[in-house]
């Protein structure tokens, strides 16, 4: 039997995008492992969106970015098979800018690279990066 949750958590989604190009980690761990995404990091405590954003970034890849505004939101809820709530995840997906920095993989990245939209369609993405080209379609986002 699974202890129910009792709270939300908070995690932040970087959309960092850079000469048509968007930034995405492949997972070295499951339950993601050899998928690419957006990075996704937890709330640090203590921390705004944008501090945790570009502290993540710089730990996983690296590279120097200015956390910048909320994209759009995601929420996952999850029950069990006795239908307890095993899980309650919202996300909110920030615009990362670049600033500096060649991306190397690190932390829970296994790669990182630069993508444009239209390789990400041949690639093994998860659901948040197809949301990411979903959300491209109707957003014009520039280097600032």
């Amino acid at each position: 039997m699974s202890s129910a949750v009792k709270q939300a958590t908070l995690s932040m989604g970087a959309v960092v995008i850079r000469h048509n190009t968007v930034l995405l980690i492949k997972r070295k761990e499951a339950p993601k492992r050899g998928v690419w995404s957006i990075p996704v990091y937890p709330q640090q405590m203590g921390q705004t969106l944008q501090q945790t954003l570009e502290a993540e970034i710089a730990r996983t890849t690296g590279m120097l970015v200015k956390g910048g505004r909320p994209l759009y939101s995601q929420e996952l809820i999850e029950h069990d098979t006795e239908g307890q709530l095993s899980r309650h995840q919202i996300t909110l997906f920030l615009a990362g800018h670049y600033l500096s920095g060649n991306p190397v993989a690190g932390g829970e990245a296994e790669d990182v690279a630069w993508v444009s939209v239209e390789a990400m369609e041949f690639m093994e993405i998860d659901e948040e990066a197809l949301l990411l080209l979903e959300a491209l379609a109707f957003l014009e986002l520039e280097d600032e």
